[in-house]
């Protein structure tokens, strides 16, 4: 099953996400903020990474940017995500996310089901790419 890195600063998310992403048969590593998932990015490859985007220490535009550094091929998809902020902000980020390559961009909040459905479609696209 696929290896996914969660990065939220919100220990509520972390919890709810994990439980679900574990009870769907994933392996889950949880970062509560960027610096944490990078770190974690360069200590062990994942399949996908799951970020929230307006984070302190490190936003998910960073992550994304750290991500872009590792080579194409052992790449991993990313599912970037985000409850705002200001408007105009998340707007922007959101926008920055797609431009920077995250596979899917999610506005918070996320029930499970859309979580679940997002995972199984970024995972099975970057399978498909894969090969």
């Amino acid at each position: 099953m696929a290896n996914i890195l969660l990065i939220d600063d919100d220990l509520q998310i972390i919890e709810l996400f994990t439980s679900t992403l574990y009870a769907a048969g994933y392996k889950v590593k949880a970062a509560f903020n960027g610096r944490h998932g990078m770190r974690a990015m360069d200590q062990q490859h994942f399949d996908l990474i799951i970020t929230d985007i307006i984070m302190p220490e490190a936003d998910g535009i960073e992550i994304i940017s750290h991500i872009l550094a590792i080579p194409f091929s052992e790449r991993p998809a990313v599912i970037a995500m985000s409850g705002g902020g200001q408007r105009l902000e998340s707007e922007y980020l959101f926008l920055m996310a797609t431009t920077m390559h995250a596979d899917l961009v999610l506005e918070k909040p996320i029930t499970n089901s859309q979580l679940l459905n997002a995972v199984t479609t970024v995972l099975s696209k970057k399978m498909t790419t894969d090969d």
